[in-house]
């Protein structure tokens, strides 16, 4: 499962039903808390800018 998780943009609800479908019993919110752990996370969207007062005028 480590595979489909960090090579595939799947959700952890579709990632849930397709090992349903291979057998798997477990629950979703422990597969969801498996898939948080080992995914990577993104890094965040924005720069923090800093400027003397004045300098960007």
């Amino acid at each position: 499962m480590g595979d489909k998780v960090g090579g595939h943009p799947f959700t952890a609800m579709q990632l849930w039903h397709k090992v349903r479908e291979q057998g798997y019993t477990g629950g979703y919110s422990i597969l969801k808390d498996h898939v948080r752990r080992v995914r990577p996370r993104h890094p965040e969207a924005f720069l923090t800018l800093k400027f003397a007062p004045g300098q960007c005028a």
